[in-house]
């Protein structure tokens, strides 16, 4: 129904801004629908929408959430080039990312890349550094 919504939109001549774009890139993520984030980030460069923090780290927790790691480092290294600094959100998801790929050491300087950068961390980063230190005992 949002797809529709979002093509409707355009058909009416009504432009979308980086909000409407961002909506879609989670909504597809939260759906498992990480071919689909990928179209609508494709859709923005094509519009010559230039992607912002929610953008990048919508398409990295989809890629994550679907076991597409190296997809989810690959997008954050772009976010970086793009000159988009990584915030909480960013950094705590390329957590997950080490976390949920079993990457012990990753994780960990991850963790402490997160305490450097002046972010206090979650309860939940806390959490997946205690579960990837568990399973690779």
């Amino acid at each position: 129904e949002a797809l529709v919504a979002f093509n409707t939109m355009q058909e009416v001549g009504s432009l979308p801004t980086i909000e409407t774009y961002n909506s879609l890139i989670a909504m597809f993520g939260r759906g498992g629908l990480y071919r689909e984030a990928q179209a609508i980030v494709s859709h923005m460069n094509e519009s010559e929408i230039q992607r912002n923090e929610d953008s990048f780290n919508g398409l990295i927790e989809s890629f994550t959430q679907n076991g597409k790691y190296e997809n989810a480092l690959t997008t954050y290294m772009e976010m970086q080039r793009a000159r988009c600094t990584p915030n909480e959100r960013s950094l705590e998801a390329i957590l997950n990312v080490y976390c949920s790929a079993g990457l012990v050491e990753e994780s960990k300087e991850q963790f402490l890349a997160i305490k450097e950068s002046g972010v206090m961390p979650s309860v939940i980063s806390y959490c997946q550094l205690v579960s990837v230190y568990a399973k690779n005992e």
